[in-house]
């Protein structure tokens, strides 16, 4: 029986061919189950040292975004997590004030008390303000995260790496009286303006930690994130928690 040369070399690269689309086709499912996409809501408390006035009380706003991660085995071990955020930093309520004299002025403290000894008489004039701010941003983080198994269709998670935010929206709000000891009346200001011309950088980098606990594709998130882009040498403090429902590409 003579056989076709071509004939023969046409059905071995048919063969491998296939088998080839097979190997892309089971390596492609596999890699899309360890896709996963996580649409989450939550709080963000937020505290930073440039003021001291509230005690160093935490102020919440809402935290919202999708959530994005690969695992590089499914279920457990290591893998890569990111996501698109959005969250707001408010400082408010901040108060001082300034004591004018004739020989110089004396910053209040922020309960109202003169640090140094002041003659009353000596002084003109006094004043006082009131500030609030609020800062909108979008956060990218990229974590590097590690995944434990605690039982069937449960998995505690680990993650760190760096953030990098942008400044979408936001306003300072500053509200002043003025008291003259002389003529005795008050008289008061009142300015908004963009948080980011001044005061805070609309650009952020930062490090970001995650602790998370999945239990049947539900997901218990917290965050802590704190800026590398210091301002005037202080820190801001952001400690987020969250909910979400974890979806397998």
């Amino acid at each position: 029986m003579n056989y076709d040369p071509n004939l023969i070399k046409c059905k071995l690269v048919y063969k491998r061919n296939v088998l080839l689309l097979f190997v892309l086709l089971l390596t492609t499912a596999t890699m899309r189950t360890q896709f996963h996409i996580t649409p989450e809501v939550g709080v963000s408390m937020f505290k930073t040292d440039y003021f001291t006035s509230d005690n160093g009380k935490a102020i919440v706003s809402p935290r919202v975004g999708i959530g994005v991660d690969y695992s590089f085995k499914e279920g457990t071990g290591s893998g890569l997590s990111s996501g698109l955020y959005f969250y707001q930093k408010r400082e408010a309520g901040e108060s001082g004030g300034i004591w004018f004299g004739e020989n110089g002025y004396w910053p209040l403290d922020w309960k109202g008390n003169i640090g140094n000894k002041v003659n009353v008489d000596e002084i003109t004039k006094i004043d006082g303000f009131e500030f609030d701010s609020q800062r909108c941003y979008l956060q990218l983080p990229v974590l590097v995260t590690y995944t434990s198994k605690l039982a069937q269709n449960t998995g505690l998670s680990l993650g760190v790496g760096p953030y990098v935010a942008w400044g979408i929206a936001g306003n300072d709000k500053v509200k002043g009286q003025t008291y003259d000891m002389k003529t005795e009346e008050f008289s008061y200001i009142e300015e908004e303006s963009s948080p980011f011309k001044f005061n805070h950088k609309r650009f952020e980098v930062g490090l970001s930690t995650m602790l998370s606990l999945e239990v049947n594709h539900w997901l218990v998130k917290m965050n802590y994130e704190i800026n590398l882009n210091r301002r005037d040498r202080n820190k801001d403090h952001l400690i987020s928690l969250g909910v979400g429902y974890r979806f397998s590409l």
